[in-house]
This record gives C-alpha cells, structure tokens and sequence, in this order.
C-alpha cells in the first residue's frame, strides 16, 4: 500500500493514516471527509477545456454592450424626465429581454459553476472582477 509523506522525512502508510483518522472527533472527521471528498471529485471529476471555454464564451455574449448601454441611455432619460413615447416602448422591450437574457446567463452560469465544482455566487463574483481564470485553478 501507497505511503504519504506527512513532513520532511516523515513516511506514514494509508493504514496508520486511517487509524489516526478513527481517532477524531465528528466535527473533526466531517472535515477531513468534506476535504478527502472535494478532491477526489477534482481528480475524478475532469472538465473539458473546450466545454468550459465555450461556457464562458457563451456567459459573456449572452448580452451584448451594445444592448445594455442602449437601456442604460433610455434609463438614465426615464430619470430626467425626457424619455419619448417611443423610447419608453423600447425601453420596456428591452428591460424585457434583459431578463430573458439574464435568466440564460444565470442556467450558463449553473453549468460552469457545476462543472468547475463551485457555487454559482462564487462564480458570478469571480467574473465579475475579472479572475475566471482563478475560478478554474
């Protein structure tokens, strides 16, 4: 059976391993099982870059700029008072397909978050400033 080397120099077999686990307290074994569990699923769990690659492609073309600045130019009009009858149409359809559209990059963004072994939140934060390719380490 394999050994682990604990500390420099330090060998220990899987069997003196589990003995010296059979000896924590619960909330101390839930740990380790909670740690032992999440990297097992890494190693088993391999996600395929190119799956990956084309989740994020779609998570950020899912709404175009060009579509959120327009609702942000009739919003920031609606505010001053100066949004026409027309704009005010626009603005509802487009206010309309923004949660269309946010409701797909939410299920894209459950998909990765669930591939790459995280909460969404986590991940929406992580693309939000910037560091998916953290989320991915």
């Amino acid at each position: 059976m394999q050994s682990i080397e604990i500390k420099n120099g330090v060998q220990v077999g899987v069997e003196e391993l589990l003995k010296g686990i059979r000896q924590l307290d619960n909330q101390s074994l839930a740990t380790v099982a909670g740690e032992v569990t999440r990297l097992l699923s890494k190693r088993t769990a391999q996600i395929p870059a190119d799956q990956e690659v084309e989740l994020l492609k779609k998570i950020k073309a899912v709404i175009p700029p060009a579509i959120r600045r327009r609702q942000k130019q009739l919003y920031t009009k609606l505010q001053l008072e100066t949004l026409t009858p027309k704009e005010r149409e626009e603005l509802l359809l487009l206010n309309h397909l923004l949660e269309e559209k946010s409701a797909e990059r939410i299920i894209l963004l459950g998909e990765l978050a669930k591939l790459r072994g995280v909460p969404v939140q986590q991940l929406a934060d992580e693309l939000k400033t910037g560091r998916e390719h953290e989320a991915s380490a």
